[in-house]
């Protein structure tokens, strides 16, 4: 039977955007962004009867695509460190299509047929600090709103880097996600 299927897998993906930078003053630089992206995977799979004709058995098609609003300040606080603060604003949306061949009833049944969109916010704000040639520290918090079910989470980050020559480093994290 198998030598008799034929199937098509197929994916696409893109992205385009704009940014813009401005540049405020010498300590402050303000980048916006305006992103849309999206991919989409599936499959077709497709049965020769008797008489070598195609009959369809199966097909999904998976999609996602995203727009994305974002502005981002930095700030240099001093020579030994600086502030990066921003927002996201996301439109979300989703498209799911599956059907099979029923054996039974002897023709195609869908199975998924979902369509769906929703938005999320967030915020973040970190401080990088150079404490020494050698030892630098990043701290920061992270917000995040669904908006679908108005669920959101309080993020809080922190890092240390020590830099032991040109080529070596050791780092330790933690991040609450």
């Amino acid at each position: 039977v198998f030598d008799r299927l034929i199937s098509i897998f197929f994916s696409n993906s893109g992205a385009v955007g704009i940014k813009h930078a401005y540049m405020i003053n010498k300590s402050n630089f303000l980048q916006t962004t305006v992103l849309a992206s999206g991919n989409g995977i599936g499959d077709k799979a497709e049965r020769l009867n008797g008489e070598y004709q195609a009959e369809e058995r199966y097909y999904e098609n998976f999609s996602q695509s995203k727009i994305t609003f974002s502005s981002v300040l930095n700030t240099k606080l001093s020579a030994k460190s600086n502030l990066r603060s921003g927002f996201f604003l996301n439109h979300l949306q989703y498209n799911l299509f599956e059907k099979g061949y029923d054996e039974s009833l002897g023709q195609l049944v869908t199975n998924i047929d979902a369509q769906g969109s929703t938005q999320s916010i967030q915020a973040f704000s970190q401080l990088n600090l150079r404490a020494t040639e050698r030892l630098s520290f990043n701290v920061g918090v992270h917000y995040l709103q669904l908006l679908l079910n108005n669920s959101n989470s309080f993020e809080p980050r922190l890092s240390a880097t020590y830099e032991i020559d040109e080529k070596q480093r050791i780092s330790l994290g933690y991040g609450l996600h």
